[in-house]
This record gives C-alpha cells, structure tokens and sequence, in this order.
C-alpha cells in the first residue's frame, strides 16, 4: 500500500488535491466504507467537478463487480442526489428495488425525490408497490396517507393515518391530522 501512503502525504502537503482525494474515495469504496468514500468523492467533485464523470465510473464498476451489494447503490445514489443528479440517482433507486423490493429505504429516498419533484400520482404508485411488496413502514405509510391526502383522497388518507398510529401510539400530529379529516369528513360519528 505504499501508494496510499503517497496519497495520503499528498493530501497532506495539499488537502485540496481533487485527483488524491479520489483515490482515497476510491480505495474506502473497494474496502466497503460507503459513506467514507461518498465524503472524499464529493469533496474531489467540488474542487474538480469535470471529476464526476470518472466518480460515477468508480461506482459503476464496483456494482459491476458486486450487484448484489447494495452499499454501493445507495452510495451512488447518495452521491447523485448531493450533486444534484435526480435522474440518474432515481434510476439508481429502480434498479435497488428491481433486484430487492422489500428495501424500505430505496423506497423512502425515491418517495421524498417524488414528493419534492411534485410528482403525487408517482409517489402513490411507488409505495403502493412497496405495500404489494409486503413492505410495512411507518415512514412510508405516513408518506403515502400524505400523498392520498394531497390528491383529496381523504377515506385512503384517514386510513392510512390510523394506521400510523398502530406504529406510534398517542403522535399528537397525526391526532391532529386525523381530527381534521374526520370533522371534514364526519367520520367522527362512526
């Protein structure tokens, strides 16, 4: 490992040397330590942002050399997200669930991108699926009886939001939601 000590050296005399601190990003991406990686990576990126290309590469192979981790999928995703790639980070997330449907937290990212991008009838469909999947989350569930909530589904909504507080007994908010949603809907006298 003598050229990881030369790296390290080099980071040392320049910490902002985009090209060394990828090959750190690179060696914490090969010995699994994701977040480690992710950190270097993006730091490289934003000194030398031509570097994203080579980054993404990076990634690409590693998966190709081990498709069934997933610690290197959501640290590309991760990764695209912070750079502000939301389309390859969500073709990242399908693929995630593509090979495991039971990843809460694939869905979870992917369902807040929807959300954030405005894509209700997306983030319905999406957890949805999770539900078909068998995967029974309060996070997802919440963000699911928000969606109906935001499409005027409000019976779906209330449903759902009942069922947050199988999960979490007595959350004051979701209470308060409900309450709203029954006086609106008069389901109060049921």
């Amino acid at each position: 490992m003598r050229e990881l000590g030369e790296i390290r050296e080099t980071l040392r005399k320049d910490p902002d040397n985009p090209f060394a601190l990828r090959i750190i990003g690179q060696h914490h991406l090969q010995d699994s330590h994701y977040k480690l990686a992710k950190d270097y990576y993006s730091q490289a990126v934003r000194i030398f942002p031509r570097l994203l290309s080579e980054v993404v590469l990076d990634y690409e192979n590693e998966i190709g050399k081990n498709p069934g981790k997933m610690g290197p999928r959501f640290s590309l995703a991760g990764f695209q997200i912070v750079q502000g790639e939301i389309d390859p980070a969500i073709m990242e997330l399908e693929e995630i669930l593509d090979v495991n449907p039971k990843e809460v937290e694939a869905y979870n990212i992917l369902g807040k991108i929807y959300l954030h991008q405005g894509r209700i009838d997306d983030v319905i469909s999406l957890l949805e699926r999770s539900l078909q999947a068998g995967v029974r989350d309060a996070s997802l569930i919440e963000l699911l009886a928000g969606a109906y909530l935001e499409k005027g589904r409000v019976r779906e909504a209330i449903s759902f939001y009942e069922e947050i507080l199988t999960y979490r007994p007595g959350d004051k908010q979701v209470l308060r939601i409900l309450g709203e949603l029954y006086a609106r809907t008069e389901n109060y006298i049921e």
